[in-house]
Formats: C-alpha cells, sequence, structure tokens
C-alpha cells in the first residue's frame, strides 16, 4: 500500500468512473467503482492532490487567528461565553450563553437577510420562488427545486454580504434554467457581473469555515 502524506477515505459506489475530492481539513475522498484499484489513482494523482492540499492550506492561513474567533457577515467576531439569555454582536465580540442559542440566532438572521434579498432581487429579475429552506448541506451552497423552493445554506451567514447576494442571483437564475448552461451564466452575469470572483470566493469561505471550530459546533447542533 502505498505511504501517503494525507489522510484518505474510500467510498464505494455503483458508478463508472472515479472522483476525487478534497475536504476542508484536507482529507482526500476517493469515490470510486467496487472493482477500482485506488491506490493507483491516488498515486497517479499525488502531485496534484499535494498541490491542492497546500492551495487549501495558504487559503484558510489569513483566517486561522488561534484565539477561536470565527467568520459572521464576513468579519471575524471573538466568542466571549455569557449568561445572558441572548445573543448579542458587540464588536469584537460576540456575547453568548450556548452554542445552541449561537445557531438559531445564526438561523434567524440568515433568513430575515436572505428572504429581503430574495424579494429585491426576484423583482429585478422578474422570478418568483416558493418556500425558502436553510439546511446544514454538506457541499452545496443553496439549490432550488423544480417547484421553485429555495435551499440555503446555513454557512451563508458567515459570508461578505456581496456574497450572498451572489447567492440569491445564483438560485433565482435557477427559475429560469435549471442548470449551468450557458444561458444560464448569461443571466447570472446580468445581474452580478462579478459572478466569477464570487464563485472563487464561496471555495475560499467553504474552506475557511470548515476549518472553524465554532462553525463547526454550530453545524453540529440540531434545532427543531
Amino acid at each position: 500500500m502505498p505511504d501517503h502524506t494525507f489522510k484518505t477515505i474510500i467510498i464505494r459506489k455503483d458508478i463508472k468512473n472515479s472522483r476525487i475530492r478534497i475536504g476542508p481539513d484536507c482529507t482526500v475522498y476517493v469515490t470510486a467503482p467496487h472493482d477500482t484499484d485506488t491506490d493507483r489513482i491516488i498515486e497517479s494523482r499525488k502531485e496534484w492532490i499535494q498541490k491542492k492540499i497546500c492551495e487549501l492550506n495558504s487559503l484558510a492561513s489569513a483566517y486561522e487567528t488561534g484565539d477561536g474567533s470565527f467568520l459572521y457577515n464576513g468579519m471575524m467576531w471573538h466568542p466571549v461565553f455569557s449568561e445572558r439569555g441572548e445573543v448579542s454582536f458587540l464588536w469584537p465580540d460576540v456575547y453568548y450563553n450556548s452554542v445552541k442559542e449561537l445557531r438559531k440566532n445564526v438561523a434567524r438572521e440568515l433568513r430575515a437577510d436572505i428572504s429581503s434579498r430574495l424579494e429585491h432581487h426576484s423583482k429585478k429579475m422578474g422570478v418568483d420562488y416558493g418556500r425558502i429552506s436553510l439546511r446544514n448541506q454538506k457541499t452545496r451552497w443553496g439549490s432550488c427545486s423544480g417547484r421553485g423552493n429555495l435551499n440555503f445554506n446555513l454557512r451563508a451567514m458567515a459570508l461578505p454580504e456581496t456574497v450572498r447576494d451572489y447567492l440569491v442571483v445564483h438560485e433565482l437564475a435557477h427559475r429560469v434554467e435549471m442548470n449551468h448552461s450557458p444561458s444560464f451564466w448569461r443571466i447570472v452575469s446580468v445581474h452580478y457581473p462579478g459572478y466569477r470572483e464570487a464563485e472563487r470566493d464561496l471555495k475560499h469561505y467553504w474552506i475557511v469555515i470548515g476549518r472553524n471550530r465554532i462553525w463547526n459546533s454550530i453545524l453540529e447542533i440540531q434545532v427543531r
């Protein structure tokens, strides 16, 4: 068995082609057919994997403060435990009495924020939409169903406002094109010309959030 310097997880599925994904913590996920020699695949892509891991570490380094801070609304906040009942943001500190209450605050603020942006952009784009759901999606920032129901990832509350605007425009564009065809991207470009930069930012922030202790705690909490 090859001696890799990175952690790997093998996922066997009834698929034709293998694929490799690198998680925020630099774990390498290899999804492959049952009879595939995954060691050979990993060895053949080893240089690419190591390059990507270096890139991820470089992206995350700017936000690794070492003091437990976490990204919220595009800024780094320092969490302070308090016996107060409510969550309060007083720059640069956020006071909270439990992770559960902090998660509730994230969901409440994000729902209000996304709802406002959807109302604004849907009018400009001339589209409608159905229900709004907030979810802890493992691989996506958002999604749009065939019925027009929109899902947004709880992680979106970490993003700067301009990037959340892009998420909203992206999902509303799916109300016209349920794919990522050239026609879809033309719609997006009209309403958010800087979409390419926003796409790069989303990849960056996904890594930062995925490595953050506070965000991981928030996302683990189940609130009904």
